[in-house]
């Protein structure tokens, strides 16, 4: 992990408070028995890694070209579709 940092003599002039820990993030699949496709949302951190991810693997990806909102959540314009029905032997295979 590579973290951006700067150094001074001159005083801070911005209220600041100590990281004791790192922030937790949600992980995991929110419906590991999607029948359709499941969404990446593009504005996670590590969208761009999941999806060389899933190229590597060969799965074939789709972006949305706009937001998505599905079951009370909105994916942001650019999230990655990976359909079951394109992607069927790769996830018999898994």
């Amino acid at each position: 992990m590579i973290l951006d940092a700067a150094w001074t003599t001159d005083g801070l002039n911005v209220s600041t408070s100590r990281v004791t820990e790192a922030p937790a993030y949600a992980s995991g699949v929110d419906n590991p028995d999607a029948g359709y496709a499941y969404v990446i949302d593009w504005s996670q951190r590590y969208a761009p890694n999941a999806l060389a991810d899933l190229w590597n693997a060969g799965y074939r990806v789709r972006t949305a070209e706009k937001n998505i909102t599905l079951n009370g959540g909105t994916y942001s314009r650019g999230s990655l579709i990976v359909l079951i029905g394109r992607n069927f032997e790769k996830r018999k295979t898994r």
